[in-house]
């Protein structure tokens, strides 16, 4: 290769030069810079875009707190476990966990995907206000999909 480029008259190796600093700079932009202003770019998006899901769960969090705190507790008498009345209640709203896993008597974890986060925090609201049965834990991840998610609770008698 040496000796072909020697060859080369002063001009073509001039040329041959050029081109392979062109090549090699058409490279390097393919293949460092623009992934790195396209991961820029994504990034940037995905900020954008978890900055209005967290806006929308802390104004939903407040209207819960209020909805909440505007309730008043009845603690209904009643006599069913935990989980069958969590889930009895939860069926009404046509919300089903993913997974449920009763801890003793008094908690009760469970796991949603995909669940209408309005309709859940309604039906928790009215097993805190009806029965005193109040959320210990909560996390909660929005979805693709407007106003859903992906979240576990742990529920406490």
């Amino acid at each position: 290769m040496k000796a072909w480029f020697m060859q080369l008259s002063q001009r073509e190796q001039l040329m041959v030069a050029g081109g392979a600093a062109v090549l090699l700079s058409l490279i390097f932009y393919v293949l460092v810079i623009a992934p790195l202003f396209h991961s820029k770019t994504q990034l940037l998006d995905q900020l954008e875009t978890q900055k209005r899901s967290l806006g929308w769960m802390k104004s939903a969090a407040s209207e819960a707190t209020s909805l909440l705190a505007a309730g008043k507790s009845s603690h209904a008498d009643d006599k069913r476990s935990l989980i069958a009345r969590v889930t009895s209640e939860l069926r009404k709203k046509q919300i089903t966990a993913v997974k449920s896993r009763p801890e003793g008597e008094k908690r009760l974890n469970l796991v949603f995907d995909e669940v209408n986060f309005v309709r859940l925090m309604e039906r928790l609201q009215y097993l805190q206000t009806t029965y005193g049965i109040s959320v210990f834990k909560a996390t909660m991840e929005p979805s693709a999909k407007k106003g859903y998610g992906k979240v576990r609770v742990t529920l406490e008698r």
